[in-house]
């Protein structure tokens, strides 16, 4: 599910370490509650310089220790606050706030097993702790685990189920595809509590059923609220409907309502990917990332863009930006990409080559850092990823060409024809090489087979200067002078602006030279 139809994952658990104080235990702590004071008020600073006081003067505070955890929790500093809550924990096994602190702290740094383990323990210590049972359905059902959410859930009385929970049983049956179940419950839960209607409908959206979520959206549509998102989800809906026209018109209505409505940005800028203007789309894109400079996804839609558009300097800045902020092996694949195509084959190796050891068994990858090395004239290196990426998918035409072009320049005529030829077997299309091969036969006098692969050639991309020039000189040698000049005539005009001087053996065609 997308980022807004996932009810609160655990990232949101930074609010609760906040907001869900302890409750009070035992402790020679005399300062604990203006130090939860401060904690809800913001000033985390204040709170830990009376925390320090406490644990000066006894090391093993438990209510210390836990505040300094939930302190370290605010501060994102999530390993220091599982160290916290676990020396809490093991100084007072049955302090329930240490272990769910630990239950926490272990859940935002995707520990998945050990945080349900945490959980589970602290449950035993608060049985009537509802918020723990609550966050452990979470926690199943954001791992994978719609079944085991449902039955967490199936434990709070029907009377305390309050709207998170809802949600989150909602988000369940729908991942389980139990669709009549969570339509008949997003019915309930609108009718008890129609604020809910944005939320259940942006749940729908996300798991792509358009039309629950329209329902629902009428409803919201008439409370008058949330109108910006209202107008969104419904444009997401509609464009799963393949109502593109209407969807866009919904968009932007939501950005007349809200003009730093991000998502409804990003989404006009796909619609408009998706009819090929890549030039409107790129400029919906600027404006999404002024809005939210920060954001990994809307800088990495950004860079697809400004590449589709033709802005390259842009594409390859922003790729850059791409690496530093992000340690994603698909962003570095894309980033590599990018930097390739803008030729800067440095910053491209190293993307390229992070992403190949994170995905070692990517053919793909394989043969993208290849092409880097090759540039680089990283002849040995390169031809490893090219032979890998065979090994692989041994259908990757690409590769095969492209070890034909590396055994064409070690003067190895003989492996250089066997690897353009092999690409051809895969991908009988590909006009480049035919026009490799036929350079070669060229070379070696095979006068009629270099004919016909240059023709071929031809057949498949009438417009490449280089086939008309070998075209040229092949007829030339076979005494039809005709044609031959008619080729070469051809090539001029598509080489028009180039330099014309000839060229020292066949099939360069920099310099043409009649």
């Amino acid at each position: 599910m997308g980022p807004r139809g996932r009810i609160a994952t655990f990232a949101a658990f930074v609010i609760l370490l906040c907001c869900y104080a302890p409750a009070a235990e035992q402790s020679a702590t005399k300062s604990a509650p203006s130090i939860d004071t401060l904690i809800s008020r913001g000033d985390l600073e204040s709170a830990e310089r009376a925390v320090w006081s406490a644990l000066t003067n006894n090391p093993n505070d438990v209510r210390a220790l836990t505040l300094l955890g939930r302190i370290r929790g605010l501060q994102q500093r999530f390993p220091e606050a599982e160290t916290l809550f676990r020396r809490a924990s093991e100084i007072d096994p049955k302090s329930s706030d240490a272990q769910s602190g630990l239950a926490r702290a272990l859940a935002l740094q995707g520990k998945t097993d050990a945080a349900t383990e945490a959980y589970q323990q602290a449950q035993t210590l608060a049985p009537g702790d509802l918020q723990l049972r609550a966050e452990l359905a979470q926690l199943y059902r954001d791992s994978g685990k719609p079944q085991d959410a449902l039955s967490a859930l199936d434990s709070i009385p029907a009377g305390r189920l309050d709207e998170h929970t809802t949600l989150i049983r909602l988000a369940s049956l729908i991942d389980l595809r139990r669709t009549d179940e969570a339509i008949a419950l997003a019915r309930s839960a609108s009718a008890r509590s129609p604020k809910l209607d944005v939320d259940l409908a942006g749940m729908f959206v996300a798991a792509r059923l358009p039309d629950p979520a329209l329902a629902l959206l009428t409803s919201a549509m008439a409370a008058g609220k949330q109108l910006d998102r209202v107008h969104y989800l419904k444009g997401k809906a509609l464009l799963e409907k393949n109502q593109s026209a209407a969807a866009l018109a919904s968009f932007q209505k939501s950005l007349a309502l809200n003009p730093k409505a991000i998502d409804s940005v990003v989404a006009v800028a796909e619609i408009y990917s998706l009819q090929g203007n890549h030039a409107r789309s790129f400029e919906m894109m600027q404006r999404a990332l002024k809005i939210d400079p920060q954001s990994v996804p809307t800088l990495r839609h950004f860079t697809v863009e400004a590449m589709k558009s033709g802005h390259t300097s842009a594409a390859a800045e922003s790729a850059l930006q791409l690496i530093s902020r992000s340690q994603s092996p698909e962003d570095l694949y894309l980033a590599g990409a990018v930097l390739l195509d803008a030729k800067q084959e440095e910053n491209a190796l190293h993307a390229l080559q992070s992403y190949v050891a994170a995905r070692p068994d990517d053919a793909q990858g394989w043969l993208a850092f290849g092409l880097a090395n090759e540039r680089l004239s990283h002849t040995g290196e390169a031809t490893k990823a090219y032979d890998r990426s065979l090994q692989l998918n041994p259908n990757l035409a690409e590769s095969e060409f492209h070890l034909g072009l590396l055994s064409k320049l070690q003067n190895d005529t003989s492996a250089a024809t066997r690897h353009f030829e092999r690409a051809l077997q895969i991908d009988p299309r590909k006009a480049r090489a035919f026009v490799e091969a036929g350079k070669l036969y060229l070379q070696s006098g095979q006068l009629p087979h270099s004919l016909e692969l240059l023709q071929r050639a031809e057949s498949l991309d009438p417009n490449d200067y280089e086939t008309q020039y070998n075209l040229g000189l092949v007829l030339s040698k076979l005494g039809r002078v005709e044609e031959s000049k008619q080729h070469i005539a051809r090539y001029f005009q598509l080489y028009e602006g180039k330099s014309r001087q000839a060229p020292a053996s066949a099939g360069t065609a920099k310099n043409p030279g009649f």
